[in-house]
């Protein structure tokens, strides 16, 4: 009975293909097929996997390119080969391998053989695979990866601004508790406090710049002044 494996190459625009019964004798025999890596051609991967009758798929996890990879299986071959009668257990597996755990020898970096060496691997249990959640744990993770960031670049926003209030001796942070939350805002039931707030922030802004332009301007004249009074066959020499 024919157990067949494919392996995948991931590139950015193409996708090295090839399937192989591993249940023979001797050396496997490797179809080969290249496909794209837009959505119309991972459709058809789909189908072309269904059509050979392929029970587990391997591919390398390059970048972020096997992502479009893994879903479009997920959805479209994934499904049908798990509820087919007479499934197996690992009937519709997506395997993702360490990059690291399937280099070649030196200065032979191929898409094919490595597509092949893939499911060598794999038979001979010599990878190193990710584990990858399902789609539902993969948006949770996203989205709290998301949330992160945005906190994280609010926190180093307010830091450099309150560090650029206090190198202009504005110190704006003594009045308030937070200079990016509702106690540095001005109240919106008085609008002429408000539009008086408004102008002292504007203000305080165009303060630190022209600070920090002015200090520029006076290090670069500095700098020019001296390069001009001292020319490089001038300059007066030390005793040593």
């Amino acid at each position: 009975m024919s157990y067949r494996i494919v392996g995948i190459d991931v590139h950015k625009k193409m996708l090295a293909v090839v399937v192989s019964d591993v249940e023979v004798d001797g050396e496997y025999p490797f179809e080969r097929r290249l496909f794209g890596s837009n959505p119309g051609q991972l459709r058809s991967l789909a189908e072309w996997l269904l059509e050979q009758e392929v029970e587990e798929v391997v591919m390398e996890s390059t970048a972020q390119y096997w992502k479009p990879v893994w879903g479009a299986l997920e959805r479209y071959w994934k499904p049908i080969r798990q509820k087919r009668e007479g499934a197996g257990p690992m009937s519709g597996t997506l395997h993702l391998a360490q990059a690291q755990s399937n280099r070649g020898p030196r200065g032979r970096k191929k898409d094919f053989p490595d597509a092949e060496r893939l499911v060598k691997r794999l038979v001979a249990q010599e990878l190193t695979l990710r584990f990858v959640p399902d789609t539902h744990q993969r948006l949770w993770r996203t989205v709290m990866r998301r949330k992160y960031q945005l906190t994280h670049n609010r926190v180093r926003l307010q830091n450099r601004l309150e560090s650029l209030l206090e190198e202009a001796h504005i110190k704006l942070s003594s009045f308030v508790s937070d200079l990016l939350g509702v106690s540095a805002r001005p109240p919106r039931s008085e609008p002429i406090v408000s539009w008086f707030c408004l102008k002292i922030w504007i203000l305080s802004i165009s303060t630190v710049l022209i600070f920090l332009i002015a200090g520029l301007l006076c290090a670069s004249s500095a700098s020019f002044t001296g390069s001009v009074s001292h020319p490089a066959g001038d300059r007066p020499s030390h005793p040593i």
